[in-house]
C-alpha cells in the first residue's frame, strides 16, 4: 500500500527508518546522522504544485481586476516616483523599486509589479502547504486552509497593495516552509536533508534582507534558536547567519553608493529612540538640559514642538515624524548624540520607555484593537504624475470596496487583520502535537511567527496590518497540522521496504 501511495504521490513517500515515536523518551531527541539507506529533499516543483500555484493567484487576479494597477499608499507613490524619475534612496528597498521600475518601463504602469508580487505570494502559499503535506499532516485539511488562505479577501487585497511588505511575505512563507522541511529531516533523523534545508533558509533569508531590513533581526532570532537546539548544525548554522548579514552589509556599504542609489541619511536608523525622546520631552520637558534643549532645537524649533506633535498621534504610531516642522537632515553625522540623549531617557525614565515601546510595539503582540488598524487603501493615493485607478470591472471596484469597509468595522478588525490571536493558535497547534508526540523538534515550524515578533516589536513604525499580516498568513495554514497529534499520514512504514 505504501508503494502505491509512493508512485501515485511522492510527497506521501515512506522516510528512511525511524525509531518508535510513541516510545522514545520525552526529554532526549538523539543527534540525527545520515542515512545510507534513503535520503528525502525537497523535490523540483512537480507540475501539480504549478497548477496549485495557479489556482491560488486566480483569486488574487480578480482584485488586480478591481483595483488595477494596484492599491497604492504615500510610501508606494514615493516608490513610484523614484522608478519613474531617478534620485532612488535606500530607504525603500532598491531590489523592489527596481521592480517598479521595470514595470512602468515595459508597461507604464505598476500593474506588471503587482501582478508579480501576487503569483509570489501565491508560490509562497503552496510552498508552505506542500512542507506540509512532506511533514505528514492530514492532505485534505492542508487543501482545505489554503483554499480558505486564497478565498480571504484580506488576502486577495493585500497581494495586489504596491508595498515591499508582500514580496517579503512570499519570502517569509519560503523560510517557514523550509523550517517545516528542516523539522521533518529531525524528525527522521536524515542529517543531509536537514542540512539541505538549512541552506534553503538561508537562500530565502538572504531574499528577506534584500527586502526588508528588519529582516536581519528576524533572521538573527531565528538561526540563534536553530544553533541553540540543533547541535550537529551549529557550524552551518554560523554560516547561515553570516551569508545575510554579509550580503546586506555588502548592499549598503558597496553595491548601493556604486550604483548611485543615495543613504537616507541617520533618520531611520534612530527613529526609535527620538519616539522615545520625544515622549520624555511630552510627558516631562524638564528632565532635559540646556545643552538637549539646543540640540534638539536644530532638528525641531522650538523645543515645545517635540512634545506637542507627538502628543497628537499618541504613542500609538511614529508618523509624527514625517510633520515638515522637523528637519531630519541635522541628525546626519549626530546619530551618536541621539543614542545618547536617549540612553538619559532610559535612565531616567525606564519604566516610561519600555511602555512606549509596548504601545508602539502592540501590532505584533496584540490580539484586540486597542489602536485603530490600518489596513489598505482603496486605491491610489493622489500623486503628481496623475497615477489613478482603473478597475477593469466598475461594479468589481464597486464591491470590493463595500468588502473592505465591512472589515474594517471594529467588531471584525480584529480577527480578520489582526495577526497574534492566530499566531497564538498556531502556537497551541504545535505544543499539543509536540506533547503528544513527545517530540520537541515538533515546535520548530512555529518559530518563523515567534521571529516575526521579534522582528516587528522593538522597530515598529505605526499600526499597520502588514507587518504582522505575513504572520497571519503562516499561521492559518500551520492549524492542521493538529492532525500529527493522532497520525503522520504515510509516515509509519516498516524499516525496511519489501
Amino acid at each position: 500500500a505504501d508503494t502505491v501511495k509512493a508512485r501515485l504521490d511522492p510527497a506521501l513517500a515512506a522516510p528512511p527508518a525511524m525509531q518508535n515515536i510513541a516510545t522514545a523518551p520525552p526529554s532526549t531527541t538523539p543527534e540525527p546522522v545520515a542515512s545510507p539507506q534513503r535520503r528525502w529533499r525537497p523535490s523540483a516543483p512537480p507540475r501539480g504544485s504549478v497548477l496549485a500555484t495557479v489556482l491560488v493567484w486566480l483569486p488574487m487576479l480578480g482584485w488586480y481586476a478591481a483595483f488595477r494597477p494596484g492599491l497604492m499608499s504615500f510610501d508606494s507613490v514615493v516608490i513610484y516616483e523614484m522608478a519613474k524619475h531617478g534620485n532612488w534612496l535606500d530607504l525603500q528597498p532598491p531590489a523592489y523599486i527596481a521592480a517598479m521600475w521595470v514595470s512602468t518601463t515595459l508597461l507604464g504602469s505598476p500593474s506588471l509589479l503587482t501582478l508579480g508580487q501576487s503569483l509570489f505570494l501565491a508560490a509562497g502559499i503552496v510552498a508552505v502547504a506542500r512542507a506540509l503535506l512532506r511533514l505528514g499532516v492530514n492532505r485534505y485539511a492542508v487543501y482545505g486552509t489554503t483554499a480558505v488562505i486564497a478565498l480571504l479577501p484580506t488576502v486577495g487585497a493585500f497581494s495586489v497593495a504596491l508595498w515591499k511588505d508582500i514580496p517579503y511575505a512570499a519570502t517569509f512563507l519560503f523560510i517557514g516552509a523550509r523550517v517545516i522541511d528542516l523539522t521533518r529531516a529531525r524528525w527522521d533523523d536524515d542529517l543531509s536533508a536537514a542540512r539541505d534545508a538549512a541552506w534553503s533558509i538561508c537562500a530565502w533569508l538572504c531574499a528577506s534582507v534584500a527586502l526588508r531590513q528588519n529582516g536581519v533581526l528576524l533572521g538573527v532570532g531565528l538561526v540563534v534558536v536553530l544553533w541553540l537546539c540543533l547541535r550537529s548544525q551549529r557550524r552551518q548554522l554560523v554560516a547561515v547567519l553570516l551569508i545575510p548579514l554579509a550580503l546586506l552589509g555588502a548592499l549598503k556599504l558597496v553595491v548601493y553608493p556604486l550604483i548611485g542609489i543615495t543613504s537616507s541619511g541617520s533618520q531611520p536608523a534612530v527613529a526609535t529612540q527620538l519616539h522615545d525622546i520625544a515622549d520624555a520631552a511630552s510627558r516631562d520637558p524638564g528632565m532635559f538640559d540646556a545643552s538637549d534643549r539646543a540640540f534638539m532645537e536644530t532638528i525641531g524649533r522650538p523645543f515645545e514642538l517635540w512634545g506637542s506633535v507627538y502628543s497628537s498621534f499618541g504613542c500609538s504610531e511614529a508618523t509624527w515624524e514625517w510633520d515638515p516642522r522637523f528637519h531630519w537632515e541635522q541628525v546626519n553625522g549626530h546619530a551618536s548624540r541621539v543614542v545618547s540623549l536617549w540612553l538619559k531617557v532610559v535612565r531616567e525614565h525606564p519604566a516610561m520607555v519600555v511602555r512606549n515601546r509596548l504601545c508602539v510595539g502592540s501590532v505584533a503582540y496584540r490580539p484586540d484593537n486597542d489602536h485603530k488598524l490600518y489596513t489598505v487603501g482603496r486605491g491610489v493615493d493622489a500623486n503628481p504624475d496623475g497615477l489613478r485607478t482603473v478597475p477593469i470591472s466598475g461594479a468589481l471596484h464597486d464591491r470590493a470596496v463595500s468588502l473592505l469597509d465591512r472589515l474594517d468595522e471594529n467588531d471584525v478588525q480584529s480577527w480578520v487583520w489582526r495577526a497574534p490571536g492566530w499566531m497564538y493558535l498556531a502556537d497551541v497547534v504545535f505544543i499539543a502535537v509536540a506533547v503528544k508526540r513527545r517530540r520537541w523538534i515538533l515546535l520548530l515550524p512555529v518559530l518563523p511567527l515567534l521571529m516575526l515578533q521579534f522582528s516587528v516589536l522593538p522597530v515598529n513604525p505605526a499600526q499597520d496590518a502588514r507587518y504582522m499580516f505575513p504572520g497571519l498568513i503562516l499561521a492559518v495554514l500551520l492549524l492542521p497540522a493538529i492532525t500529527l497529534a493522532w497520525r503522520r499520514e504515510g509516515m509509519e512504514a516498516p524499516a525496511a521496504e519489501p
